[in-house]
Protein backbone atom coordinates (compact mmCIF):
# COMPACT_ATOMS: atom_id res chain seq x y z
CA UNK A 1 0.00 0.00 0.00
CA UNK A 2 3.04 2.08 1.38
CA UNK A 3 4.89 1.81 -2.11
CA UNK A 4 1.86 2.06 -4.56
CA UNK A 5 1.70 5.78 -3.01
CA UNK A 6 5.32 6.68 -3.03
CA UNK A 7 5.22 5.06 -6.70
CA UNK A 8 2.57 8.03 -7.55
CA UNK A 9 4.53 10.81 -5.96
CA UNK A 10 7.69 9.88 -7.64
CA UNK A 11 6.49 8.52 -11.00
CA UNK A 12 6.74 11.89 -12.64
CA UNK A 13 10.36 11.85 -11.24
CA UNK A 14 11.04 8.51 -12.49
CA UNK A 15 9.67 9.14 -16.17
CA UNK A 16 11.45 12.71 -16.68
CA UNK A 17 13.93 12.45 -19.55
CA UNK A 18 17.59 12.72 -17.09
CA UNK A 19 19.84 13.21 -20.09
CA UNK A 20 17.72 16.99 -20.54
CA UNK A 21 16.45 17.53 -17.31
CA UNK A 22 20.36 16.67 -15.45
CA UNK A 23 20.15 15.76 -11.89
CA UNK A 24 17.22 15.82 -10.07
CA UNK A 25 17.44 16.77 -5.89
CA UNK A 26 15.03 14.91 -3.52
CA UNK A 27 16.11 16.09 0.32
CA UNK A 28 14.09 17.06 3.42
CA UNK A 29 14.12 13.43 4.49
CA UNK A 30 14.75 11.84 7.92
CA UNK A 31 15.79 8.61 9.18
CA UNK A 32 14.65 5.12 6.75
CA UNK A 33 12.48 7.80 4.22
CA UNK A 34 15.61 8.04 2.62
CA UNK A 35 16.23 4.63 1.74
CA UNK A 36 12.34 4.10 1.10
CA UNK A 37 12.32 6.27 -1.29
CA UNK A 38 15.45 5.50 -2.79
CA UNK A 39 14.67 1.82 -3.01
CA UNK A 40 11.36 3.03 -4.69
CA UNK A 41 12.89 5.44 -6.90
CA UNK A 42 15.43 2.64 -8.11
CA UNK A 43 12.98 0.36 -8.40
CA UNK A 44 10.89 2.49 -10.52
CA UNK A 45 13.39 4.37 -12.90
CA UNK A 46 16.58 2.46 -14.81
CA UNK A 47 18.48 6.16 -14.06
CA UNK A 48 21.66 6.26 -12.20
CA UNK A 49 20.70 7.08 -8.20
CA UNK A 50 23.93 8.92 -6.38
CA UNK A 51 23.18 9.58 -2.51
CA UNK A 52 25.24 11.40 -0.42
CA UNK A 53 25.50 11.18 3.17
CA UNK A 54 27.14 13.15 5.75
CA UNK A 55 29.61 10.43 7.60
CA UNK A 56 29.79 6.60 7.93
CA UNK A 57 27.84 5.79 10.57
CA UNK A 58 24.75 7.25 8.41
CA UNK A 59 25.38 5.33 5.68
CA UNK A 60 25.43 2.09 7.29
CA UNK A 61 22.04 3.25 8.91
CA UNK A 62 21.17 3.96 4.74
CA UNK A 63 22.50 0.50 3.20
CA UNK A 64 20.89 -1.62 6.22
CA UNK A 65 17.44 0.22 5.49
CA UNK A 66 17.80 0.27 1.54
CA UNK A 67 19.04 -3.71 1.88
CA UNK A 68 15.37 -4.07 4.08
CA UNK A 69 12.86 -1.84 1.61
CA UNK A 70 14.93 -3.45 -1.45
CA UNK A 71 14.83 -6.94 -0.37
CA UNK A 72 18.08 -8.05 -1.08
CA UNK A 73 21.64 -7.90 0.91
CA UNK A 74 23.14 -4.71 1.96
CA UNK A 75 25.85 -5.61 -0.24
CA UNK A 76 23.22 -5.56 -3.32
CA UNK A 77 21.82 -2.98 -1.87
CA UNK A 78 24.63 0.04 -2.47
CA UNK A 79 27.80 0.79 -3.70
CA UNK A 80 30.25 2.91 -1.41
CA UNK A 81 32.03 5.24 -2.20
CA UNK A 82 33.91 6.35 1.10
CA UNK A 83 35.73 9.22 1.93
CA UNK A 84 39.18 10.05 1.65
CA UNK A 85 39.23 12.48 4.77
CA UNK A 86 41.38 14.73 3.29
CA UNK A 87 40.93 18.44 4.52
CA UNK A 88 39.70 20.94 1.96
CA UNK A 89 43.00 23.40 2.30
CA UNK A 90 45.55 19.94 1.66
CA UNK A 91 47.35 19.65 -1.76
CA UNK A 92 46.98 16.40 -3.22
CA UNK A 93 49.22 15.80 -6.17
Amino acid sequence: MIGKQIEHILRPVADTDHSKAGAIEISGMSGAEKALVTAEVSRISSAPLVVVLPSMREVEIFTADLAFFSECSPEEAATLFPAYNILPYKSVS
